[in-house]
């Protein structure tokens, strides 16, 4: 989800859901606990000159598979 809010500020939001469903779609079907430990690494790892999309996102479902 996307939004500029009351301070002119874009504010772009990622959840759960958003994190199973991309992993749905490659066929891969993560816990609530496993999609939330991808938020947090994305939230940790991402790059401000790349930003959050689909492929960084991914990389971070891959990881967190790897070390389940």
């Amino acid at each position: 989800m996307a939004y500029i809010n009351e301070n002119k500020e874009l504010i772009i939001t990622w959840c759960l859901d958003d994190v199973q469903s991309r992993a749905k779609d490659r066929e891969i079907f993560l816990t609530d606990y496993q999609a939330q430990r991808v938020l947090e690494l994305m939230c940790d790892k991402h790059d401000c000159t790349i930003g959050i999309n689909w492929d960084f996102m991914d990389f971070c479902i891959d990881n967190i598979l790897i070390t389940d």
